[in-house]
């Protein structure tokens, strides 16, 4: 069997159906059996697409395929990449398991998040972050560039080890596969502390150029920083401090969902996504099926593919 999604309508709730070549079931109503449209068989000689045109309107009025196959069955997800979850209310936004499962993980990144913006701050106190002023470099703005790239690096090693990479030493040719799997390049950061920024994207180009550190700007300022202070000090700047940790809050919240900054925390407030990625039903977790004896199934971690086969 291969698993299905189809949504009636927008304001609907996704319906999750099991489809084999001649029996279509939609597994998220009772006794779908005896139901009118919840189940489908197909006569000898068609196949069940056939008969579900035979039997509804569904594939009007273009002839498309209203069913979407899953990428993952009911219960699986990868750990660590959050996506939408199936029949979850429109304000959740992305959901990930791992989150629940090691609450201290979510809580370690926002201490740590949170310690960065605190910095950031008593910055731009002394430094309005306006114009001009965003070129401006210095000693505690180089250092604060530099903890806020290596907590993003923290979050890129984690995701790709969580998900079974065990190469020993990873750069940024590794760590570019996030840019598709997470979508980073679609997400828009704004300020609402601070209106006269221009938003932030701080993933805009990642993976486009086949030169990835070179492709964020904020991360090859750090890498010239960090080796070379004399020569490359004035890369340090307010403008590239704001880009990396707007990137870091992009990572918090791609991996997991909400919960990663906090509902309506000190850090959601001052990072305000205008932008975020859309999700196709193909590509949404789904709760795992009821067990008839057992009670509803456990969820299930499984390595997303493309980073398991970092080695």
């Amino acid at each position: 069997m291969t698993f299905y999604l189809r949504q009636p309508s927008p304001d609907t709730m996704e319906e999750l159906w099991e489809i084999d070549a001649h029996r279509a079931i939609n597994r998220t109503i009772s006794n779908a059996e005896q139901s009118g449209f919840g189940y489908f068989q197909a006569d000898p000689g068609e196949d069940v697409w056939t008969a579900i045109r035979r039997n509804t309107p569904w594939f009007e009025p273009d002839g498309a395929n209203p069913f979407h196959e899953t990428c993952l069955p009911p219960g699986e997800y990868h750990p660590r990449i959050a996506r939408p979850l199936m029949r979850a209310r429109p304000d959740m936004g992305l959901w990930n398991r791992s989150g629940e499962l090691n609450p201290a993980l979510t809580a370690d990144a926002r201490t740590q998040a949170r310690t960065l913006l605190r910095q950031l701050e008593r910055i731009c106190q002394t430094v309005q972050p306006k114009g001009a002023n965003l070129d401006a470099y210095g000693h505690d703005i180089r250092n604060l560039l530099i903890l806020a790239c290596t907590e993003v690096e923290a979050q890129w090693r984690g995701i790709l080890v969580a998900n079974g990479a065990t190469k020993s030493r990873l750069t940024t040719a590794d760590y570019v596969v996030l840019a598709d799997i997470l979508k980073l390049r679609d997400y828009e950061v704004r300020f609402p502390t601070y209106p006269d920024l221009e938003p932030v994207s701080p993933f805009e180009a990642w993976g486009l150029t086949g030169s990835p550190s070179r492709e964020l700007p904020w991360y090859e300022a750090y890498n010239a920083v960090k080796h070379d202070r004399e020569a490359a000090f004035s890369q340090a700047t307010l403008k590239n401090v704001i880009s990396a940790l707007s990137a870091g809050a992009v990572m918090l919240y791609a991996q997991f969902g909400r919960t990663g900054l906090g509902h309506q925390s000190d850090l959601s407030a001052f990072f305000h996504f205008v932008q975020k990625p859309s999700w196709s039903l193909s590509e949404v977790y789904i709760w795992p099926v009821t067990d008839g004896e057992n009670g509803r199934s456990e969820w299930t971690p499984v390595s997303h593919q493309r980073l398991k086969a970092i080695r």
